[in-house]
């Protein structure tokens, strides 16, 4: 059985190929152990911290497409027209290459959408929509 071994921040660390699931679980204590395949090494990361909240991670992908065909065109020019933005050229390569998903609730994506308002490619009430 493939195991993705999830760290508590939800990351993937590492897959072994075990006989079950306990076999993983007992090699990786304080992991969380999910078959892979099934689905559920994608939707069982990011498990609640005593105390906080759930973590809302997305796949890059699904991020990238929360943004109209008109802001990507306006970042991609902040980043590379000109002299070039290399603050937006970073943005937009965390997020072509963020194997891990992207989390909504990082102070790392919310200051990224802040400055690309500070530049005027968006609007508060657009971050609003991109984070909901």
């Amino acid at each position: 059985m493939d195991i993705a071994i999830l760290s508590l921040d939800g990351l993937t660390r590492h897959g072994i190929i075990v006989a079950e699931l306990a076999t993983a679980q007992a090699l990786n204590p304080g992991m969380l152990c999910v078959p892979r395949g099934t689905g559920a090494d994608l939707t069982a990361t990011n498990p609640p911290q005593p105390g906080g909240p759930m973590e809302r991670r997305i796949p890059a992908y699904l991020f990238r497409d929360r943004f109209t065909g008109a802001e990507l065109a306006g970042i991609t020019g902040l980043a590379y027209g000109g002299l070039g933005d290399a603050t937006a050229q970073v943005m937009l390569l965390k997020i072509a290459t963020a194997s891990e998903g992207i989390n909504l609730d990082s102070a790392e994506t919310i200051g990224g959408l802040d400055y690309l308002i500070a530049k005027g490619k968006l609007t508060a009430g657009r971050k609003a929509e991109i984070l909901a």
